[in-house]
């Protein structure tokens, strides 16, 4: 991993996790721990193997801004040469310098993951905006790409464009969520492409969440992928997860 991109993985996971508050007032935060189950519906050229993995996922908001994070340890339960690693950290700081969900904010996401004998880190900087949908959001980004791999690419590699949104609602008593999250990279570095894949790719997920009980949650997302993931074409899994909310 570069310096860069190491330090400021580090930093994000580190604030959001850990409970960094940057000697601000914390107006929310919380945590989570979850065991999900992958399956492949869908993988090009060749089959993928079913997998399962734990995810530690957290978050806090402030006046100044929010922050996102998870780290996920996939085939936990098989021989460590299999382990793998995906970290995702997110920053947003509100440029109206108002408290809230509402308005323009500049946008932080750096990303690695990591196996056996291979690793590809991400970055990027740019602008987002954040839109409250009555009880939902909707939070847009886009800014420039920094990809560094392990198979000798590393340096700019096009733009990306985002988002993350969640609408909650109710059948009957029962408490329930819609969440979306979607990346789109364009105009990325021909010598970066999986063979056959076009410039631009798409990568994301879509899921429906059951509140069971106070602290515990039933999922199932639809995880989508085309021209990433390390392979050219079409590529989705269905994934069940159950969730615990930390103290």
């Amino acid at each position: 991993m570069n310096a860069p991109t190491q330090a400021t993985a580090g930093l994000l996971l580190s604030l959001v996790l850990f409970g960094t508050d940057l000697g601000a007032q914390t107006l929310y935060s919380f945590g989570n721990l979850s065991l999900n189950r992958l399956d492949w519906n869908h993988t090009p050229k060749r089959p993928r193997r079913d997998f399962s993995y734990l995810e530690l996922e957290g978050g806090a908001g402030y006046r100044w801004g929010e922050l996102y994070g998870f780290a996920d340890l996939e085939n936990f339960d098989r021989a460590s040469d299999q382990h793998s690693v995906l970290l995702k950290g997110q920053l947003r700081y509100y440029l109206d310098g108002q408290s809230g969900r509402a308005g323009p904010n500049l946008f932080l996401q750096s990303k690695a993951a990591q196996g056996q004998g291979w690793h590809e880190y991400s970055q990027v900087l740019g602008l987002g905006y954040n839109l409250k949908l009555g009880q939902g959001w909707f939070s847009p980004f886009a800014g420039p790409l920094y990809t560094d791999t392990g198979w000798g690419f590393s340096g700019w590699n096009g733009h990306q464009l985002g988002w993350a949104a969640n609408l909650p609602f109710k059948i009957g008593q029962q408490s329930m969520m819609l969440a979306n999250w979607n990346e789109i990279d364009l105009a990325r570095q021909r010598h970066y492409l999986p063979a056959g894949a076009a410039r631009p790719s798409w990568n994301g997920a879509l899921s429906l969440w059951w509140k069971a009980s106070e602290r515990w949650s039933l999922g199932l997302k639809y995880r989508y992928a085309r021209d990433t993931l390390g392979a050219a074409g079409w590529t989705d899994a269905w994934i069940a997860t159950l969730k615990v909310d930390l103290p």
